[in-house]
């Protein structure tokens, strides 16, 4: 058995669909076709011009990025809860599309509290400018 719509009875439809907010819309550009975000966790210093992004789910990875062409370096950090450096990433190749990556070994057990700090700061001695300090759990 076929059942036939007429191309009004389609358009009208659609129309209402569209005016309720009922039709699905692709998913954002943060997720894949699956549905599972690319990143776990996303990190910025205070003026947004460094990034450190994580892949929990896909080995673990840290990708710290300098996001403004401003002469500064991006900076971060990453301690256990009781204070012990885990990671210390430079992107010291500005913001030339060239990022920094890094993994903790062994990997955090579920839950684990983690600090991370993202800064900027000008050449390898200057001192942070615009911190941003997050509370993580693995």
């Amino acid at each position: 058995m076929r059942i036939r719509f007429s191309s009004a009875a389609v358009s009208a439809a659609l129309g209402t669909a569209l005016a309720l907010g009922i039709v699905a819309v692709p998913a954002q550009a943060t997720e894949t076709a699956t549905g599972k975000a690319l990143y776990d966790g996303v990190f910025h210093s205070a003026n947004d011009s460094a990034s450190l992004s994580l892949e929990q789910y896909a080995g673990g990875r840290w990708r710290l990025c300098d996001d403004d062409p401003d002469g500064m370096r991006a900076r971060a950090q990453v301690r256990n809860s009781s204070g012990a450096l885990l990671l210390d990433l430079t992107d010291s190749n500005g913001s030339n599309n060239a990022c920094a990556d890094g993994y903790i070994y062994p990997t955090p057990l579920p839950n684990t509290q983690l600090r991370v700090e993202v800064w900027v700061q000008n050449g390898a001695g200057g001192s942070k400018r615009y911190p941003s300090v997050y509370t993580y759990y693995w």
